[in-house]
């Protein structure tokens, strides 16, 4: 895990971890919170089985993810939503979250880095439903 002190100089620490590479870990988080809040639309990761009817696809990227203990985590992320069906891009949108981290340890970071992740599906799901009704 990484952070930043209060100099801003990184802080690399050897012993605590994630459970799972960021990325994968991300996904598969934002995925479980978009099931449950559009519980009528089935979510699957990339790659998907080519056999399944894909009919829009969203995009993630991480643009910032930073952390002070005694502060803040900061968590931007641009995301896109592709008609796949009609190869078209229907939403581009950046969401940022700006969160204290409590406690001021790497539970507290991780709680945090959740509460933002469930933001961010939220705004996603509720992009998704407006595209349902258009």
């Amino acid at each position: 895990m990484v952070t930043k002190d209060k100099e801003g100089t990184l802080k690399f620490d050897e012993f605590d971890r994630w459970g799972e590479s960021l990325d994968m870990g991300l996904a598969r988080l934002i995925r479980e919170d978009l099931t449950v809040m559009v519980p009528a639309a089935k979510f699957t990761l990339y790659p998907w089985n080519p056999s399944i009817a894909v009919k829009y696809q969203v995009i993630l990227e991480v643009v910032q993810l930073d952390s002070e203990f005694d502060k803040n985590m900061f968590f931007a992320v641009q995301w896109t939503v592709i008609d796949v069906q009609n190869s078209k891009t229907v939403i581009i949108k950046r969401s940022e979250f700006r969160e204290p981290i409590n406690p001021h340890n790497y539970i507290g970071l991780a709680q945090t880095l959740s509460t933002a992740c469930a933001s961010l599906s939220d705004h996603i799901a509720k992009a998704l439903v407006s595209l349902k009704t258009k």
